[in-house]
């Protein structure tokens, strides 16, 4: 986490922190935070019924929560999201992420990047309106070719 920055938000008031209830108030919106261990267990939870198609459903629930934190953060378009993930990011635990051209760089992630952790990061992006045209990633980096897209 960018203590740093996030101590700046939470002089400004743009972050309110309400450990004790899972809740993260970001430019007064309120969001329920998951940790990254949260969605590795829900992975090998998810393999042991469905096995290798837990994946899909991983993607799934990364769009579903894509989707909530746009709505959540008043974003209109992908362009949008792009250019606030940036900032968001290591407030929400997701490590540090660089935007750099059609090029979004993950890195410091609190978890390791496997195959089913790419899928949800797939879908938490396009939940947000970033098509990813191709992602990979190992260790706790990622790296995705990405596309703003026009929200529904």
């Amino acid at each position: 986490m960018d203590l740093l920055g996030a101590l700046g938000k939470l002089l400004r008031g743009d972050l309110k922190l309400k450990p004790e209830e899972g809740v993260l108030e970001y430019r007064g919106q309120r969001l329920v935070a998951l940790p990254a261990s949260a969605i590795d267990a829900a992975v090998k939870e998810m393999e042991k019924y469905f096995g290798e198609a837990a994946v899909i459903v991983m993607e799934r629930m990364g769009a579903a929560v894509g989707a909530a934190v746009r709505n959540a953060l008043g974003w209109k378009t992908g362009e949008e999201a792009l250019r606030e993930l940036p900032q968001m990011a290591p407030l929400a635990g997701l490590g540090k992420i660089r935007v750099q051209g059609d090029r979004l760089e993950m890195e410091n992630m609190p978890e390791d990047v496997d195959p089913a952790v790419l899928r949800y990061i797939a879908g938490f992006l396009e939940g947000l309106c970033i098509h990813v045209e191709e992602i990979g990633g190992g260790g706790h980096r990622a790296e995705a070719k990405v596309a703003p897209r026009p929200c529904p």
